[in-house]
């Protein structure tokens, strides 16, 4: 008989206790099987060999976590967390509830899609959401408009995580998905090689997977308001011309960069504290928005970016300002406000291009005299 594990003897493990739960057993085997499960549905990690229960617990309760507030972001989960409640005594309760969970995704996905409502309203009542969703593979391969779709919008959708069938939509060059409470994108996606823009933003997502890194035709990538913690998936993509990822939780830029062609970069309202080296390789740079972060340093090499026009470092945690930054012929509009800055850099005066420069909420004591050129309004009028 396989052993039994009590859930009540490892609620110290989370911080956030499951409700409910306390009095459900799970066998070692159950315990194998989900976490076999879990690896094959996230294939960033390979199904490790034989784990001792105690080894799985923890991620079993991290996943019963991620799945409750999945159902609660969706307007089917609460039918579900009725269907499926947590006293069944096995774990099968969480393959259960994560089957109607995925099937009304796909079905959400499928309305997306042309023909898509029409062929699901005529199946209404016939078979199961479940029994419907098994389908939406051979459905999409018996469909040439399907097939050899171009654009599909996702936005506004109650959809807590896109279906692996997006993989079958290789044609795509367009594709949104906002304002809904995703979490998850597929790794079914990197199959998607001949997309050109894409935009996520006001999702629950937090981490992009590896295979977006496949996507080498893009060109315009819209990122704003997530939950992302890093974009490295993103540094490889050697065509892209424009970037926006503001208002997320990123600390890091990618290791290594290939933005060569990057023209338009805003990744304000993150957590970012250092630009990599291979930031400053970036020629095609124009635009730089990274404002609210908390960077410390910028390099001396800053004046290889020669097409900057636009630079925006305000409320960071800057001291001083590389005084290479005259060395920027189209440089126009700079904004160093609400850093810690003590003086100016006096090379400042040869920037001839130099229209803008917001100097607001630092320490510099007095106005210095070579800023005399630019109008009272461009600068802090406390100097």
């Amino acid at each position: 008989m396989a052993q039994k594990y009590h859930l009540s003897n490892i609620k110290s493990m989370t911080s956030t206790p499951l409700r409910n739960i306390s009095n459900l057993q799970w066998s070692s085997q159950e315990l194998q099987q989900f976490f076999s499960y879990h690896c094959s549905v996230h294939p960033a990690g390979a199904v490790p060999p034989l784990l001792h229960p105690e080894e799985i617990l923890p991620q079993f309760l991290q996943q019963l976590r991620e799945q409750e507030g999945e159902l609660c972001s969706s307007p089917k989960g609460a039918e579900i967390i009725q269907r499926y409640p947590l006293t069944s005594g096995s774990c099968v309760f969480y393959f259960q509830r994560q089957q109607a969970l995925d099937s009304y995704n796909k079905l959400q996905f499928w309305f997306a899609l042309p023909g898509g409502f029409e062929y699901l309203k005529s199946r209404v009542g016939q078979k199961s959401d479940e029994e419907i969703a098994a389908t939406l593979e051979a459905w999409i391969q018996d469909k040439d408009e399907v097939i050899g779709l171009r654009t599909l919008r996702l936005s506004d959708r109650q959809i807590t995580r896109i279906p692996p069938e997006i993989g079958l939509l290789t044609r795509l060059e367009v594709l949104e998905i906002n304002k809904s409470p995703i979490r998850f994108l597929p790794p079914q996606i990197g199959a998607l090689t001949r997309l050109r823009q894409f935009s996520l933003h006001h999702t629950l997502v937090k981490v992009l997977p590896r295979e977006f890194q496949n996507l080498m035709k893009l060109e315009h990538i819209v990122l704003l308001n997530n939950q992302l913690e890093n974009i490295d998936p993103l540094g490889p993509l050697s065509n892209l011309v424009r970037l926006s990822a503001s208002t997320n939780k990123i600390k890091n830029f990618p290791s290594s960069l290939a933005w060569q062609k990057m023209q338009t970069l805003d990744l304000s309202n993150n957590q970012i504290e250092e630009l990599p080296s291979s930031f400053y390789l970036s020629f095609a740079l124009s635009s730089i928005i990274l404002y609210n972060n908390r960077i410390r340093l910028i390099s001396d090499r800053i004046a290889d970016l020669t097409q900057l026009k636009t630079l925006c470092l305000n409320e960071n945690c800057l001291s001083l300002i590389p005084s290479s930054l005259a060395k920027l012929p189209n440089l126009s509009s700079l904004n160093v406000t609400d850093n810690q800055l003590t003086c100016l850099p006096v090379e400042l005066a040869q920037m001839s291009y130099l229209r803008e420069l917001c100097i607001k909420n630092n320490r510099i004591a007095q106005r210095p005299p070579f800023l005399h050129p630019l109008t009272e309004t461009d600068i802090d009028p406390a100097i």
